[in-house]
């Protein structure tokens, strides 16, 4: 069975697996989701091209961290202003 190789950036963006202490390893992958919602946006809407890329960098967060990343993200969108739920709705 081949071992998944795994990746520490995506089109420039990091992963931060270097980093060791998990919540800030999450708060830091959260601020990037939401730096890529906020730039991929047009209007209330997510470009379709910025929405593979989300799938894609948060598919490379392994499963167990994954729920802090978003936990975080929403976080950082709610102090920019900006609802999760007005974002992903249309």
């Amino acid at each position: 069975m081949q071992e998944e190789k795994q990746i520490n950036e995506y089109k420039g963006y990091s992963l931060f697996n270097d980093v060791e202490d998990p919540e800030l390893r999450g708060f830091n992958r959260g601020t990037v989701l939401a730096n890529m919602i906020e730039s991929g946006q047009t209007g209330s809407k997510i470009r379709h091209d910025t929405t593979a890329d989300i799938l894609y960098y948060f598919s490379q967060v392994p499963e167990g961290e994954r729920l802090i990343a978003i936990t975080a993200m929403e976080e950082v969108l709610t102090d920019r202003g900006i609802k999760i739920t007005d974002v992903v709705k249309h």
